[in-house]
């Protein structure tokens, strides 16, 4: 399931003697793979984890350190750097350092011990930060087909402050998306913390809800807006064009004035997302699918090599980006190799990216 990437091997929905429906783990499960969390499996998730806390610190005091940076696309980008280190710090200790407690040994305390099992067993904060990522990243993409494919309004309108909002709405709405996740993992009367649905008609629900939210909406929507974005780019710059000549599909973008360098440095934006974009679908999609299989009454096998795979792809999207970045963003690779004073190997970009950012005062 989703929300135990390392606990538990869950079982298929049963109806406890209240009538409600359990997707805890049997007692017999309790001997197998994910209890015994071989050293292996521990490893590669440490080096996950540990990487995405790195890379995505370096990628926010980049983007602190860069005056050419200050601007509202990258203070977005920042922000999902943000949310990945958070999310980072939140799986190494949720899902390593204490990977499988005793679902029994919770405070006395029964306040206490309600607390503990809803935010902390439940894994409510690291996946509700899961459902802030994606939200952040559909920002993004929004944020990027507005300042294209209406250059002149985006220019006329959009501020810093309106980053602000973005950044406080999505933090809100992904912990708000998981609260279900966070209602139905309670403590019961034999004193163990487990997650129960009342029916599997709910259960089912929530599965495919995930699957079409998280992963089936941001495909279609991502698709849609880098293909409008794309074609926008490349009329931009068609030689043949007369003057006067305006895109019918969105006259707005081709009135505004685009050079043969602001669409380069745009274009670099646009590719550099685009990739961050299909590392999400190619990351999650496994993973996504596994879930709303599950839920949907379908038997898998947690023990499986599909799992695991699975499971090591969508956590690896926490840490994946700084590298996208650190390869293939140029204002970011200017701003990082200033950061470790690379001087020799900054010249290398210098040239282009300061022409670049001097005709286009910011890449929008």
């Amino acid at each position: 399931m989703e929300d135990n990437i390392v606990n538990d091997t869950w079982t298929n929905p049963l109806p406890t003697d209240d009538g409600y429906y359990s997707s805890t783990p049997s007692d017999e499960s309790r001997t197998n793979l994910f209890y015994e969390s071989p050293v292996l499996i521990q490893v590669i998730y440490y080096i996950i984890g540990i990487t995405g806390i790195v890379g995505n610190s370096v990628v926010i005091l980049v983007m602190y350190l860069t005056p050419n940076l200050h601007d509202v696309t990258n203070y977005i980008i920042t922000n999902q750097s943000i949310i990945d280190l958070y999310a980072s710090i939140v799986f190494v200790f949720n899902y390593v350092v204490w990977a499988n407690p005793d679902p029994s040994d919770l405070p006395s305390n029964p306040f206490l011990a309600q607390l503990v099992c809803k935010v902390w067993r439940s894994r409510y904060i690291f996946w509700g930060c899961v459902r802030v990522s994606a939200a952040n990243l559909m920002c993004l993409t929004m944020e990027r087909y507005y300042a294209v494919c209406h250059a002149i309004s985006y220019k006329k309108h959009v501020r810093k402050v309106h980053v602000i909002f973005i950044s406080v709405f999505v933090w809100i709405f992904g912990y708000t998306y998981q609260l279900p996740m966070f209602a139905l993992n309670n403590v019961h009367e034999d004193g163990v913390c487990r997650l129960i649905w009342p029916g599997p008609i709910a259960q089912s629900a929530f599965g495919i809800s995930i699957l079409v939210t998280q992963w089936l909406f941001p495909v279609c929507l991502m698709t849609y807006v880098y293909v409008k974005i794309l074609k926008v780019l490349r009329n931009t710059v068609q030689p043949s064009l007369p003057p006067n000549t305006t895109d019918t599909d969105n006259p707005e973008a081709a009135r505004a004035p685009m050079n043969k360098r602001t669409v380069m440095a745009r274009r670099n934006v646009i590719k550099t997302l685009l990739i961050v974009a299909v590392t999400y679908v190619i990351c999650w999609g496994p993973n996504f699918t596994f879930f709303a299989y599950f839920n949907v009454g379908g038997k898998v096998d947690f023990s499986g090599p599909y799992y695991f795979v699975g499971a090591a792809m969508s956590l690896a999207n926490m840490a994946v980006n700084p590298f996208i970045y650190a390869f293939k963003y140029r204002r970011f690779q200017q701003g990082l190799l200033s950061l470790f004073r690379c001087s020799s190997l900054e010249g290398r970009f210098s040239q282009k990216t300061t022409s670049t950012l001097r005709n286009t005062g910011e890449a929008t």
